[in-house]
């Protein structure tokens, strides 16, 4: 997500683990050809809340 522009990603940080995890996957870089591909298997608009 945070390699798209105007996206901005709202992480679950209800247990630390979860924040940790949260924390190192902005370090995670996709190649272009890898975002494009996971881009056209979401529709835009497409979200999810859970209660």
């Amino acid at each position: 997500m945070l390699a798209q522009t105007g996206v901005a990603a709202i992480p679950g940080t209800g247990r630390r683990t979860w924040l940790e995890q949260n924390v190192a996957a902005a370090a995670i870089e996709l190649d272009v050809a890898t975002v494009a591909e996971m881009s056209a298997s979401i529709a835009l608009g497409m979200a999810s809340i859970q209660k």
